[in-house]
């Protein structure tokens, strides 16, 4: 086999190059208040790819995903280069046909008994990539979760931590300065947070137990030194719900807002912008006061790049009609600044301040999550009128 770099080896090979420039640049890691002016990339959380778990790593030059190729069950590691705006398979071994069949560094199979199983959130930590791979075990009717780690170019990939075996994998992961959030239920009415620090061999270690009639913890968020999530219960018929705030350097517990029982939120500084059914308000934590910025056309889950608010309807797409269904951008005073036209009933991914993406269905009938492409927006396009598409392939393109 020619040995010579292929055009794939040689564009990730000149991602590597920045990445270590940049890692050695950076030096030791702030361990300051998190401020969405100032992400660490490669250390802080990407709050504004929340809505996909994970599922888009932001890196210097780009963004890494995960595309699923259902006819050949298998999922395929991406990277789209934000100037040349092209995707390929994450594989530097030359002249790979980076089919599901081969052994293409890109490819991930989902054979229950043969394949290395389902890769679940994408996290860019320290120079690596991480995911969680779920594999079920037929014998014993419990999947093993286990955090992989894998290098920018896709040459090594590794079991880096053996998390748990469970019964059921429904647990949402969060990603913030080294370390793995995890939420996992101990019966309804208990629920416990766990983090495990991003290191070979390391174990979860119990932060955090909620105890309520239907306890659950969800929706984190980067907040000061630690993370902030929502702790939802019931009393009777009515939900209860308070957001909490994780000091990571102190371990202490403290909670942030309570009693608004909101459906979504962002913290922007000392600011809780939130969703009471159609409506956005905005609640000012230091001077306890509230006040309504805006009214959607329908309930929205939001999200925040750093300069603009965003409002779709996410993963209840399917109950509007595709001609019906906007991205909503707002500046943070509640002025709606542009309505984006989603390209079909999908969910979307608000992303930072360059892109935005949604995730479609190939047929653009119903959103499934296992046959689906991913499109890019670029954000410059924004309240100029201008609204086009970039296709992400979810494979090697034949």
């Amino acid at each position: 086999m020619k040995k010579s770099i292929n055009a794939v080896g040689l564009l990730l090979l000149c991602v590597i190059v920045t990445f270590s420039a940049c890692n050695k640049a950076d030096g030791k890691r702030s361990s300051e208040d998190f401020s969405y002016a100032n992400i660490q990339l490669g250390y802080d959380a990407q709050p504004y790819f929340d809505e996909m778990v994970g599922g888009i790593a932001r890196v210097e030059k780009g963004y890494y995903y995960l595309g699923n190729d259902v006819e050949n069950n298998c999922t395929y590691l991406m990277y789209f280069d934000e100037d040349t705006q092209k995707a390929v398979p994450v594989c530097n071994k030359a002249e790979c046909s980076h089919k599901a069949t081969s052994d293409c560094d890109a490819v991930f199979s989902l054979d229950l008994i043969e394949g290395i199983g389902t890769p679940g959130g994408l996290w860019y930590y320290e120079g690596d990539l991480y995911t969680i791979i779920n594999k079920f075990d037929p014998k014993t009717r419990l999947t093993s979760c286990d955090i992989y780690q894998i290098n920018i170019d896709g040459s090594k990939r590794i079991k880096y931590i053996e998390l748990f075996k469970i019964e059921s994998p429904g647990f949402v992961p969060y990603c913030h300065r080294g370390y793995l959030y995890i939420a996992l239920h101990n019966g309804e009415k208990e629920i416990d947070l766990y983090r495990v620090k991003l290191e070979k061999g390391a174990e979860l270690e119990q932060i955090y137990t909620f105890k309520a009639e239907d306890a659950t913890i969800a929706y984190y968020q980067p907040y000061k030194k630690g993370i902030a999530f929502k702790c939802f219960s019931m009393e009777g018929d009515k939900p209860v719900i308070c957001v909490r705030y994780y000091d990571a350097e102190t371990n202490e517990i403290t909670e942030l807002v309570s009693g608004l029982n909101d459906r979504s939120y962002r913290i922007i500084d000392n600011k809780y912008y939130y969703m009471i059914d159609k409506d956005l308000y905005v609640y000012n934590m230091d001077t306890k006061e509230s006040r309504q910025l805006y009214s959607f056309d329908y309930p929205v889950y939001l999200s925040y790049d750093g300069k603009y608010l965003y409002g779709d309807v996410c993963t209840d797409a399917l109950l509007l009609p595709a001609d019906e269904h906007y991205i909503y951008v707002l500046d943070t005073e509640g002025n709606l600044v542009d309505k984006i036209q989603a390209v079909s009933n999908c969910i979307c991914s608000f992303g930072d301040e360059k892109y935005l993406f949604q995730m479609f269905d190939l047929n653009e009938n119903l959103v499934r999550l296992d046959e689906s492409v991913i499109k890019a927006f670029v954000k410059s396009q924004i309240g100029t009128g201008k609204q086009e598409w970039i296709e992400l392939p979810n494979k090697a393109e034949k």
